[in-house]
């Protein structure tokens, strides 16, 4: 499904050089549960950004099915990540002025859909993460827990190729975070292919594969023998 080769990323700051990447090299396969594990700057969330389109590539080349994605021109790479990719962040990036069902529908309607067809997409997609009597709650009435549902909703609602999630759970407690965790697990399960970042081992423990970053480079690479189903807290 994924193909990363070289992957490099260097920050310039004035005179000051950083290379925060170093020549990253992964495959994640069709129905993957991948997650991206270091220490803050080891490159975690760059390195996610660079393969979902979010940042471009200065160096090496990524890889979708086969199509060398990085070769995209601005407006190409845009259409490409709008259609094939889905986007959960750590801040939930909902729009406050739009309620739960407008919120998923939005990308829906961007991608040419019609409205009625994307109102019933962003309602089910909402019903799938127990969101059904949530609908017309704006951001300001749900809690973070909730509001993180509605962020995955949105990510789900077109059937991406690929999933992007950037510490989902960094900003939920205990019971809500194993929740979230457990919605993408179900996705996972049903064939829906997700690379997350976390800095948390025992989410990442949830998932196929735990990919480690240290300081710009893969240090390690290994696979879970039996993801489980988190056991949250009552």
């Amino acid at each position: 499904m994924l193909n990363a080769k070289n992957i490099t990323k260097t920050f310039i700051t004035g005179e000051v050089e950083q290379k925060v990447l170093k020549g990253i090299d992964f495959s994640v396969e069709g129905g993957e549960f991948v997650s991206i594990m270091g220490r803050s700057g080891a490159g975690k969330s760059t390195l996610l950004y660079i393969l979902s389109l979010l940042d471009e590539t200065p160096s090496g080349q990524v890889f979708i099915k086969n199509e060398e994605i990085t070769l995209l021109s601005g407006d190409e790479a845009v259409s490409y990540r709008l259609n094939n990719f889905g986007f959960v962040f750590q801040e939930y990036a909902l729009l406050p002025e739009l309620n739960a069902l407008e919120n998923v529908a939005l990308p829906l309607l961007m991608r040419g859909q019609k409205r009625k067809s994307a109102y019933e997409i962003a309602k089910k997609a909402l019903e799938q993460v127990g969101l059904e009597n949530k609908l017309e709650n704006f951001s300001s009435q749900l809690s973070g827990g909730e509001q993180q549902r509605v962020s995955i909703a949105r990510a789900v609602a077109h059937n991406p190729k690929i999933i992007f999630a950037d510490e989902p759970t960094a900003n939920l407690d205990t019971q809500r975070a194993c929740e979230i965790m457990n919605i993408f697990i179900d996705l996972n399960k049903k064939g829906q292919t997700i690379v997350m970042v976390t800095h948390e081992l025992e989410y990442a423990k949830a998932t196929h594969r735990i990919i480690e970053l240290r300081d710009g480079l893969t240090v390690n690479d290994r696979r879970i023998l039996d993801p489980k189903m988190l056991l949250c807290k009552l």
